[in-house]
């Protein structure tokens, strides 16, 4: 039997497997190259963009709509499904106390379980854990298996609260966010195990630049500075001038850019 780890690495294979075979489709039909396709895919699906970039770039599947537009399109889904196999492809949104996830949740036919989820109204679903004893409600699905797509893991260093609550909430349903306000809290982590750092230039306990300078000694993971603040462009240049995976990203902020500049980073560090 597998564990969760092996059971959440087969999805994301299988995420990654999904998006190279839907590229190969749409090159196929003639659909417009990067850098211009995830606009125009976002056009013809009638999706966010930031949508478009998780659906091409292997971060999730497409709903039910979006099976029937990209039909639609002429991409076979067939073919691709065909091609690869067993696949799970019931992406559910879930919400799990506050936050709401992605779930490759399989539905049993029987309540042989304590695992429940229950429609809500905006389209997510709830995920029920019943005690012993307790019934579930008569609308609840009862649930076979359950596993969760992996995320990338990004660190977001932020000494502003209101920003670093807004950029953490934005970011958290593509990454698996952590919130940190200060550089001592940063190195207090184990930080090769990140796979992205969002970092603001102009902490209140190191200056940016050595903070870097520790972060290069410790892991080679894509950093991207965050900064309003032009006098530093000195050196934040010489920063990034020595490093190509150190990067710049302006304020304010916009954090639809912020996910699509690191989804691209990281994918184009796995390629």
């Amino acid at each position: 039997m597998k564990n969760n780890a092996e059971r959440s690495g087969d999805a994301s294979a299988q995420l990654m497997e999904f998006a190279d075979r839907l590229g190969s489709q749409l090159d196929r039909i003639g659909f417009p190259a990067n850098p211009k396709r995830a606009a125009a895919f976002s056009e013809r699906l009638g999706i966010p963009k930031t949508q478009a970039y998780k659906l091409l770039r292997g971060m999730a599947f497409p709903n039910l709509a979006g099976f029937i537009a990209l039909k639609r399109m002429g991409i076979s889904i067939d073919d691709i499904l065909n091609s690869m196999g067993h696949i799970h492809l019931d992406l559910t949104k879930l919400v799990i106390g506050e936050q709401s996830v992605e779930a490759a949740v399989t539905l049993s036919a029987e309540d042989r379980g304590r695992v429940f989820v229950l429609e809500r109204p905006d389209g997510r679903s709830n995920l029920l854990v019943l005690a012993d004893g307790e019934k579930a409600p008569g609308n609840a699905q009862p649930v076979a298996s359950l596993s969760f797509p992996q995320r990338r893991r990004l660190a977001i260093i932020e000494d502003n609260p209101q920003e670093l609550a807004m950029l953490t909430a934005g970011m958290q349903g593509t990454f698996a966010a952590q919130a940190l306000a200060t550089a001592a809290q940063l190195f207090q982590q184990e930080v090769s195990d990140f796979d992205v750092f969002l970092l603001d230039w102009n902490l209140p306990d190191m200056p940016g630049r050595e903070v870097v300078r520790q972060l290069r000694e410790r892991t080679s993971a894509p950093i991207f500075i965050l900064t309003g603040d032009m006098g530093a462009s000195t050196d934040i240049l010489d920063a990034m001038s020595t490093d190509p995976t150190v990067r710049l990203i302006t304020k304010p902020t916009n954090v639809e850019l912020i996910n699509i500049t690191l989804v691209n980073a990281l994918t184009f560090a796995r390629s």
